[in-house]
């Protein structure tokens, strides 16, 4: 499902976001064309308003950063929004071992009891992300990209008219987007939110959405983390999650001082694939663990040692919440995580160092168990 004023996402494992190593190498040479596919669940009232802008949004990113002769787009809404129209798109695609594919969901989503995430239909049936991704596959496409903007419980709020500038034709690709949908390999597949809400709102849409059109709208000498040039899936990603977070903490702060119900205090994206790995692609990482065990809702803030945005979180009574952070090539020292714990004050927190590919696990680095008061 989709949260209003949340909107969108699910995912697993906060993460926070720092430049990541990568090896220098010639990036693959262009593809020839996107094929794009856009649904937007718009037959649930609760969402359309706000999934009208993100279309809106979306159409006014592709439109000005690639040139209408090097993608092709589709765009499902309404009632079209099935699991035979989605998959048959696929189906029917005739795609060269030189063309990218692209799908972008927007509506509601949730995990099974298995964890695995799905979007779940507003025609009362489910479609799971993975299903999608292999149908993707089987057509041979030298890049596969997933995005979701997608939750579970929705809220209602009221509706506002879309107030979006009129998008300009792209003469050329954007270079951050030759990067991302034209240079990159492999499969990429990322949802809005990490086990909560994405969140959203009828004036401007999906906070991931925003995110999403505003970092690909950046530029490469921005984005790239290991100054080679090139900006993979893997230095995005993190930066993605970071401009996110942003976007929600304001939002947050803006809607609360309207008087409006915030349940959530994060909202960070979670990645299951970020396409194809670099040579050597094991990675070091500063990781550590926040451990609650205490008898009651442990809240706290966070953020690493140079960003300026605090992520806020609630852990439940014997929960563990990891939080790591890439280490940039020859980093001479690991950053810490300030905190700051509800009832109990502040310190800078010492993470442990993890090399390794995917990500790192609550048991990768230094656990910080937070226990109970002691009694006078």
């Amino acid at each position: 499902m989709r949260l209003f004023v949340p909107a969108a996402g699910l995912l697993v494992l906060g993460l926070l976001a720092g430049p990541v190593s990568r090896l220098s190498a010639a990036p693959p040479a262009e593809l020839k064309k996107l094929h794009v596919l856009l649904a937007f669940d718009t037959e649930d009232e609760e969402l359309a308003s706000s999934l009208k802008i993100d279309e809106l949004r979306m159409r006014r990113l592709l439109r000005e950063t690639i040139p209408e002769d090097r993608y092709a787009l589709t765009t499902l809404k309404g009632k079209a929004v099935t699991p035979d129209r989605i998959l048959g798109y696929y189906r029917d695609l005739k795609v060269g071992p030189d063309d990218g594919v692209l799908f972008f969901y927007g509506g509601h989503g949730a995990l099974d009891p298995a964890k695995k995430h799905f979007f779940n239909l507003a025609c009362d049936k489910k479609l799971y992300r993975e299903t999608v991704r292999k149908a993707m596959e089987a057509r041979k496409a030298a890049l596969v990209v997933v995005m979701s903007d997608c939750c579970s419980t929705p809220t209602k709020v009221a509706t506002v008219k879309p107030r979006l500038a009129t998008a300009r034709s792209a003469e050329a690709i954007h270079p951050t987007v030759r990067c991302l949908l034209f240079q990159s390999r492999g499969s990429v597949d990322v949802t809005a939110a990490t086990d909560n809400s994405s969140w959203s709102d009828d004036e401007k849409g999906g906070l991931f959405t925003r995110a999403v059109c505003r970092m690909m709208t950046t530029g490469v000498k921005e984005l790239d983390r290991d100054r080679d040039g090139f900006v993979s899936w893997a230095e995005f990603f993190p930066q993605l999650q970071k401009e996110t977070q942003i976007v929600f903490n304001g939002w947050s702060r803006e809607l609360r001082a309207r008087g409006a119900t915030i349940t959530a205090g994060t909202q960070r994206p979670h990645s299951f694939a970020l396409g194809d790995a670099p040579a050597g692609a094991e990675r070091d990482y500063a990781v550590l663990t926040i451990e609650n065990a205490t008898e009651d809702v442990l809240t706290y803030r966070c953020r690493w040692a140079g960003e300026t945005e605090w992520s806020e979180f609630k852990l439940p009574r014997g929960a563990r919440k990891v939080h790591y952070v890439a280490l940039t090539a020859g980093q001479p020292a690991l950053p810490q995580l300030e905190a700051e714990i509800v009832g109990r004050g502040k310190g800078k927190l010492t993470p442990g160092k993890w090399t390794g590919k995917g990500e790192p696990g609550a048991d990768d680095g230094e656990t910080f168990r937070i226990r109970p008061r002691k009694k006078d």
